[in-house]
């Protein structure tokens, strides 16, 4: 089938993880870089990821998966007849759209893990960055986003030393809408960070 917008992208880099254990409920899995293990399991809303490998503060935990593609090219895909409306929520439920504003001169552009039928890539599917949940009002995010425009990725990062076993969450930002209670923005640093030439600062 043909679909009337470049749903591929560019390729973001970093996705590297391989299933090491597996069963009925949940699943483990390994970054072949830096042998951080992850385990996914149900959770109260949906999959979530469980940290099983310590990890020093700062050190990236993993990497947002997905095609970088145009506001345009996502704004065709939303609009296109050919992806049921079920489909449509999907893609947004994983798009990472307020991350790369900056990214290409400014431009808005989206960090895209669905296919051009709207589901996970199979290629991202192990990704356990796609199943990092948002902290509730009781809790506060270990990890944050940055955008690491030297290597072209979306980096979760932690926020301090994490001692596994330990429930990773993360803060969607302050444009995300909800229609749950979450941790008050005002506790948390939720902007997300730009790292370039070396150098960080908040976009």
């Amino acid at each position: 089938m043909e679909y009337p917008f470049d749903w591929r992208g560019e390729p973001c880099t970093g996705v590297h993880w391989d299933k090491v254990e597996t069963n009925d409920d949940t699943w483990m899995v390994q970054d072949r870089e830096t042998g951080t293990t992850i385990e996914i399991q149900e959770g109260k809303y949906g999959n979530e990821s469980w940290l099983c490998t310590d990890v020093l503060k700062d050190r990236v935990v993993c990497v947002y998966p997905g095609r970088i593609v145009s506001q345009s090219d996502f704004d065709k895909k939303m609009k296109s007849e050919d992806l049921s409306p079920g489909q449509k929520s999907n893609c947004l439920r994983y798009v990472a759209q307020h991350m790369l504003a900056y990214y290409d001169t400014g431009r808005p552009h989206y960090l895209d893990p669905t296919d051009a039928k709207g589901n996970v890539d199979e290629a991202f599917l192990n990704c356990p960055a796609l199943y990092i949940n948002e902290s509730d009002k009781s809790q506060k995010p270990n990890v944050f986003a940055l955008w690491n425009d030297d290597s072209h990725r979306m980096e979760l990062r932690a926020r301090h030393a994490l001692k596994a076993p330990c429930l990773l969450l993360v803060s969607y930002g302050g444009t995300y809408v909800r229609d749950y209670a979450t941790v008050s923005e005002d506790a948390i640093e939720s902007r997300t960070y730009l790292q370039r030439n070396g150098k960080r600062m908040f976009v």
